[in-house]
């Protein structure tokens, strides 16, 4: 990006581009710099906002995320969940998995468990598999949902195996560390030691996982023949 383009690309948003203005504020949210480190697009955040939803009121569903993101977490704008949920649920409507995904953790941080777990659930059936791990810990603890240790145990399998490659490495190292406790104190399968060291292990095969770490210290690591 150079300052030619920033500036015809400007010029296509003005004219009512959709595309174009979600592109201009998608620049104006993290900044652009040349090939020579020379600042083209000075981050401004609350002009990103301006242009995502200048995108999301014609049906750009990618700016109806970004908008929600920007209305849920009070960036470049005051906190307005109300709107967030309208806007991420356009895009849901649209489509957008994710969206799904982001409505749940609005009504997640609005305290709404309920709420957050069944759009967790749609977020899965719409394909963004990345928010099987987040309907695992809510059946673990019972959060928004009745407690069901099998569940939880049949989802972090799944996240662990099945989806490995499909989400980030982080999601399942986790999976690996709920079915590392599951095994350790007997919730949803036999208690077996060997099993959780197994999976705790596998979490912090890195050493950074600290949670499995952690519970590896107790029950100690295989050792190394």
């Amino acid at each position: 990006m150079d300052k030619s383009k920033w500036k015809a690309l400007q010029t296509k948003a003005r004219r009512g581009d959709p595309e174009s203005q979600w592109e201009v504020a998608s620049y104006y949210e993290d900044g652009v710099k040349d090939a020579d480190r020379n600042v083209v697009v000075r981050q401004n955040l609350k002009n990103a906002f301006v242009w995502y939803q200048k995108a999301a009121e014609q049906g750009h569903a990618a700016a109806q995320v970004a908008l929600g993101v920007f209305l849920s977490t009070g960036t470049g704008v005051a906190l307005d969940n109300e709107a967030a949920i309208y806007w991420t649920e356009k895009a849901f409507q649209s489509g957008g998995a994710v969206a799904a995904h982001n409505m749940a953790t609005i009504y997640r941080d609005m305290g709404n468990y309920r709420k957050a777990f069944s759009w967790y659930t749609k977020a899965v059936n719409a394909g963004h598999v990345d928010s099987t791990l987040e309907i695992g810990q809510c059946y673990f603890y019972g959060i928004g949902v009745k407690q069901d240790y099998a569940a939880a145990v049949e989802c972090f399998q799944k996240v662990a195996t099945d989806l490995a490659g499909q989400v980030c490495d982080a999601d399942v190292d986790d999976a690996h560390h709920f079915l590392g406790l599951a095994y350790l104190e007997g919730k949803g399968v036999k208690r077996n030691i060997k099993k959780a060291r197994a999976h705790f292990e596998t979490a912090d095969k890195d050493r950074d996982h600290e949670a499995s770490w952690i519970y590896l210290n107790l029950i100690g690591r295989t050792l190394e023949e």
